[in-house]
């Protein structure tokens, strides 16, 4: 599922570097991707475009990595944060 935010400069480098953390964590983006069953080029374009378009994915990530969900995604930390359908 492709979850819509308001992003602005700010969050997609906050993302960005979010998710540079994670692939770190991981061993590099093919083995994130691995992790969560994407492709390295998937992670790539994220990396590229500063956005985890898939809300699985972000969760995914969270979950192998430790790196929030708020810090992938801070333009939707408030729907995170209320439980809200996204």
């Amino acid at each position: 599922m492709k979850a819509q935010g308001n992003m602005n400069h700010t969050d997609k480098d906050r993302g960005r570097r979010a998710l540079m953390a994670a692939c770190r964590k991981a061993g590099g983006q093919a083995a994130l991707g691995r992790v969560i069953n994407r492709s390295q080029s998937t992670v790539w374009e994220w990396l590229g475009s500063g956005l985890v378009h898939d809300i699985e994915a972000v969760l995914a990530i969270e979950k192998a990595t430790g790196i929030s969900r708020h810090q992938l995604r801070p333009d939707l930390s408030a729907a995170f944060a209320v439980g809200r359908s996204l």
